[in-house]
């Protein structure tokens, strides 16, 4: 089974309440098409920025030009991340992820790179998977000469978990050799049943940063006329797929987060069909709680160092 690690202490209740209502405020008239420009803009509010980040645009391998962020060690990297930011698939923006980054550069001697892919609803799924691909593949066809490696790793963040995880399966599928350089996945509160686990179908509107009417909405943004049944499909819900011969993977889940259960039954099955597998459960923890609660990150990112160097060093 999984290995359970409830290593951080209880956050103050009323602290946590206040964080999701701020989140909430944020989104407060900003959840449609012609709002989201606004909501794009707050949600990157206080993200601290490096300036050592490097801004590239790859051409993709379906046609569309992918912006990354690169950061990059002093000297030939242990590995190369591919990084993959949070929410929802219609906001968010690899510069969110800068300050995580820059920190497993530094403890680990990683280079990473952030993918800008498309959001909806200018751009449906799989718009985003096929950037989030398309930049994997590039790492994999230059990391020897551009990072002095030809080890990658993934990482995601909620809508970007489940984008890893998809690129990994299609990986194994379709490009085996670099499936195989895959060191290890960290995929922290992602969504891998888009047709609702009982912890997401049993939210409301009062529910901690993720609401029903905020899932709504994304999934008709992200995934226009595809009904939650059909959005169980393997090439949409990666629960439901092959999960044989993929690389270790810690899960990151929250129990105050709606998606709670997709972390536990994707971990669960991740390790029943023979990968390493580690899951992580952070007590009184709301979705998305990396980018927004300044008194656990640095946890997290202790957290992630340590089982990243064990995957490097291993």
């Amino acid at each position: 089974m999984p290995m359970l690690d409830a290593f951080v202490p209880q956050p103050d209740a009323e602290a946590v309440k206040a964080l999701a209502a701020e989140l909430l405020d944020r989104r407060q008239g900003h959840l449609t098409p012609d709002g989201l420009a606004e909501l794009r803009k707050a949600i990157l509010t206080g993200v601290r920025v490096s300036d050592a980040a490097e801004e590239r645009t790859i051409s993709g391998e379906f046609g569309h030009d992918v912006p990354v962020r690169i950061l990059r060690p002093a000297s030939p990297a242990a590995a190369v991340l591919v990084s993959l930011h949070s929410s929802g698939w219609c906001i968010g923006a690899a510069i969110q992820d800068d300050e995580l980054n820059t920190a497993l550069v530094e403890r680990l001697g990683i280079a990473t790179v952030a993918v800008d892919y498309r959001l909806a609803p200018e751009h449906p799924y799989p718009a985003a998977f096929d950037d989030a691909l398309s930049a994997t593949k590039w790492v994999g066809e230059i990391g020897e000469a551009e990072f002095g490696t030809n080890r990658i790793m993934l990482c995601g963040h909620s809508a970007g978990a489940h984008l890893a995880s998809q690129v990994i399966i299609h990986l194994r599928d379709k490009d085996p050799d670099l499936c195989h350089r895959l060191a290890a996945a960290f995929l922290s509160y992602g969504a891998y049943d888009l047709g609702e686990t009982p912890s997401m179908r049993n939210m409301g509107d009062d529910s901690l940063v993720i609401t029903r009417d905020f899932y709504d909405s994304v999934m008709e943004f992200a995934f226009p006329g595809v009904d939650r049944e059909a959005r169980r499909h393997p090439s949409i819900s990666p629960l439901y797929a092959d999960l044989t011969g993929l690389p270790p993977a810690l899960f990151t889940a929250c129990t105050l987060d709606p998606l709670f259960d997709d972390t536990l039954f994707m971990a669960a099955r991740w390790d029943a069909a023979g990968n390493p597998t580690s899951l992580d459960v952070w007590p009184g923890c709301v979705h998305g709680f990396v980018g927004s609660d300044r008194s656990t990150l640095p946890l997290y990112i202790d957290r992630v160092a340590s089982w990243l160097a064990a995957r490097l060093n291993g």
